[in-house]
């Protein structure tokens, strides 16, 4: 599924503005799926071909639990 959403992507991309690079921005689970087609298929999917960023809720979430580790440890 994420390949066929990644497929779909490219070709929108590729109809509206044929110079630029498709992005996608998914969840933890379907970013690693995601992240491991880039490893398999370079040639249609690599990391100069597609940009994959993870959701903005998932890296915030990963913030404020180093932050809070960082304030834990502080003393």
């Amino acid at each position: 599924m994420i390949k066929h959403d990644m497929d779909v992507i490219i070709q929108a991309t590729q109809y509206k503005n044929p110079l630029q690079t498709p992005v996608l921005t998914v969840d933890q689970p379907p970013y690693a799926i995601a992240k491991q087609m880039q490893w398999l298929w370079p040639e249609e999917y690599g990391e100069r071909k597609y940009v994959i960023i993870m959701g903005g809720l998932h890296i915030e979430m990963a913030f404020l639990k180093v932050l809070g580790e960082w304030l834990y440890d502080s003393g």
